[in-house]
């Protein structure tokens, strides 16, 4: 054997040693101990409750885990939420959360997500508006699964709940800053406390933030770096107890993001360029136009609490919205890819919670949505004998109506009935502006509107009004004084939508995606309160799956309905303290994600008749659905060190990941697979005895796993048959960071 082989052979081995020795830690029999587990509070249900008592598969995520964990962004939970996944995209309208394998990844504004993201309480119409810093995080719950009843908008896979912190009563501060390598910067702090010193009824809390990295992709033809970090943020809120039983919350919100963002490297193939040579770690591209991402969100909401008689009456009003400018060139062909997006939305929830411990809780209230959406792209490809210009002007405005309920209803002591109602009436008004055939309008033509219409361009108007019901139900039972056990069916909804990306069928009109789910689940805590055990299991089947495919002849995307999908597997949950001082988690899913019926499934580029594509189609029933492992696996362990002497503890932090080969291809490209990977993290540090200050010295990706959070096939557009947006967790990284409170 080779030193680099023998090499690589202990380093593979090491990895693997590591992740099985968290795994055998996690589940170790609890020993004697004096501490618990702390409870872990979620609102889920529009409603805090406790954890273990939730008839929902629910993974909590605590805000001072992200700390400890060194995380930039949203898209990390991936590597702690098992069966959670984003799909990437090469700008943020493209991107969008996956979760048990359903997910929808669209750039235009056709279509909404199939998995909703709830920020204080407001639903938000588009993913983009989400993927903030996790600064200033109270925690984030991952809700698994149809979550049609009690939220409605675009929560047909799931639900991302941010719950970012609030004021406190006490004058409090907080600062952060971290370095690591690629010159990574992360600052953020916040201040809270009355707005008075005398004050007892008015309480506010700022906060803000900035991150700022180098490029991670060099681009050749000129020097510069490309697909860095650069953004800051800003969150205010007010807190006001009008009277003891009147409360009133107001929130803003606002962050710019100004990145030179974002490009794809080859992986494999592609035009020979001297200097660059495709692969996994190549970081390397020459592309001579613009790239530039600019993204502005903002958002204000005003929340009233008013209990009358036991009850609560809440009252969420908001307005959101956000802008984005943008030139990408994926490919030397694509000389002009331009365009602009803009979101705006205003929401309000008028709802009313009933006490808690009779014989019937309930929540019921109703909703209101209102958002308009527009995308602007300009493109010429350039193929080398002839130049397309590809203009696109489209606008989506989306009415929701909804009444919705939720109730449980106390049988015994030990038993319970669960049910849920939602009706929904949505309103869909389309304007598009396009060639009504792929225009191979040659060089040189002017993108300007006017002059395009003499081509031939038209405009297209199209409405669609629906009616849907969500609904659930289900039994809970306690099986021991701290074990529950429940069971329920829900049917979810996401809201029909137009084809917004072909040139064709662009007022054809995408069916509402209907998702049917089965779940149970055991929720438990043992030893004292010093391990809590969770399994679930489910079955979902989705009818009217929204896909978006490529069309390999006309070269351009589409929306489409895939028949039916379906997803099953199972997800469990353990955190145990077997010692005052150690704690370890293990979470884990196994999702079978499929395509059930999928007749006119699309092509990957390159797919002869022999590998099944007649006339630019193929039959995917039975395929597996794109970007979804079938097992993810995480751990955690969190040792401290008392040092009795000193004015401070210290403290030892280890995680794995394991994700297992996965296709990022809805199409089943066989060159876009991604071989299973394991990634460990570790981090040591020291922390006051009073908890003022934190000093953390940390690794990410230890043993320097590279590996592909996406894979695209670009040869159709004359680019590499494999290629891929570059993750920052690719590469092993160092650094650390400094955390004071007051």
């Amino acid at each position: 054997m080779s030193q680099e082989r023998q090499t690589k052979y202990y380093w593979q081995k090491a990895r693997y040693l590591c992740g099985v020795s968290l795994l055998i830690g996690s589940l170790m029999p609890i020993s004697s101990a004096t501490a618990q587990i702390d409870e872990i509070i979620v609102t889920s249900q529009k409603r805090e409750q406790s954890l273990q008592e939730v008839p929902i598969s629910v993974l909590d995520v605590d805000g001072d885990f992200l700390d400890s964990r060194n995380f930039n962004d949203v898209s990390e939970l991936r590597f702690v939420a098992p069966g959670f996944d984003l799909n990437d995209a090469n700008n943020q309208n493209g991107q969008g959360f996956q979760v048990r394998g359903i997910g929808t990844q669209v750039f235009g504004v056709g279509t909404e997500d199939s998995v909703a993201v709830v920020v204080d309480g407001v639903v938000l119409g588009r993913t983009i508006g989400g993927l903030t810093d996790l600064a200033d995080i109270e925690r984030i719950e991952v809700l698994r699964g149809p979550q049609g009843t009690l939220f409605g908008k675009n929560a047909s896979a799931g639900l991302l709940n941010i719950v970012t912190k609030g004021p406190t009563e006490q004058i409090a501060a907080e600062a952060g800053f971290g370095y690591s390598e690629e010159n990574e910067i992360k600052a953020n702090g916040a201040v809270s406390g009355p707005l008075l010193d005398t004050s007892d009824k008015a309480f506010f809390r700022l906060s803000a933030y900035h991150n700022n990295r180098d490029g991670l992709v060099d681009n050749i033809f000129d020097g510069r770096e490309l697909n860095d970090r650069n953004e800051t943020g800003f969150r205010g809120k007010l807190e006001l107890r009008l009277t003891d039983n009147v409360t009133v919350n107001i929130a803003a919100d606002y962050s710019d993001s100004e990145e030179d963002c974002c490009v794809a490297t080859a992986v494999q193939g592609g035009p020979a360029i001297p200097g660059i040579t495709p692969g996994i770690t190549n970081d390397r591209v020459s592309i001579p136009g613009n790239i530039f991402a600019d993204l502005a969100t903002w958002g204000v909401s005003a929340q009233v609490d008013w209990d009358v008689a036991d009850h609560t009456v809440t009252s969420i009003t908001a307005y959101r919205g956000y802008d984005l400018q943008q030139e990408q060139e994926l490919i030397p062909a694509l000389t002009a890819n331009v365009g602009d997006g803009q979101q705006d939305q205003f929401t309000q929830e008028l709802r009313v919670t009933s006490p808690t411990g009779g014989r019937f809780e309930y929540v019921a209230g109703l909703y209101f949505f209102k958002q308009y959406q527009s995308n602007n792209l300009d493109q010429i490809i350039d193929l080398g004998f002839v130049a397309s210009t590809n203009l696109r002007d489209s606008a989506i405005e989306t009415l929701n109506y909804s009444a919705f309920g939720d109730l449980t209803f106390t049988v015994t002591d030990d038993f319970r009935l669960l049910g849920g109602l939602r009706l929904i009436r949505e309103e869909l008004d389309l304007e598009f502006f396009r060639p009504n055939v792929f225009c191979f309008c040659g060089p040189g033509v002017s993108t300007d509107p006017a002059q395009a219409a003499a081509l031939g361009l038209v405009n297209v108007a199209n409405d669609n009004d629906d009616f849907a019901v969500s609904w659930r139900a289900g039994l809970q039972y306690d099986v021991l004084q701290d074990a529950m056990a429940y069971f329920t069916v829900s049917r979810g909804y996401k809201g029909g939508g137009f084809n917004a990306l072909d040139s064709i069928i662009a007022n054809t009109l995408v069916q509402p995606e209907i998702p049917t789910s089965y779940e149970g689940g055991i929720r438990s805590t043992w030893f004292d309160g010093r391990l809590t055990a969770n399994l679930t299991g489910f079955y979902t089947r989705v009818r009217d799956f929204q896909a978006q495919a490529f069309n390999n002849v006309s070269l351009s995307f589409a929306i489409i309905n895939a028949g039916v999908a379906e997803t099953k597997g199972a997800e469990f949950e353990f955190v145990g303290r077997p010692f005052d001082t150690t704690t370890v988690s293990l979470a884990g899913a196994y999702i079978d994600a499929v395509f059930d019926e999928f007749v006119g499934g699309p092509c990957f580029p390159g797919q002869s008749v022999a590998q099944g594509c007649i006339g630019n189609v193929q039959d995917l029933s039975g395929a597996e659905i794109g970007n979804s492992p079938d097992w993810t696996i995480t751990s955690n362990l969190n040792q401290q060190i008392p040092l009795d002497s000193l004015p401070f503890d210290g403290f030892v932090n280890l995680s794995y990941f394991y994700r297992s080969e996965a296709n990022f291809s809805t199409a089943g490209d066989p060159g876009l697979v991604q071989d299973g990977y394991h990634l460990v993290d570790t981090s040591l540090g020291i922390k006051g005895n009073d908890g003022q200050y934190t000093l953390s010295f940390f690794v990410k990706n230890l043993f320097d796993e590279n590996f592909a959070t996406s894979l695209v096939n670009l040869s159709a557009l004359g680019g590499a048959p494999v290629a891929q947006f570059p993750n920052y967790n690719a590469e092993r990284r160092f650094g650390f960071s400094l955390r004071a409170r007051y």
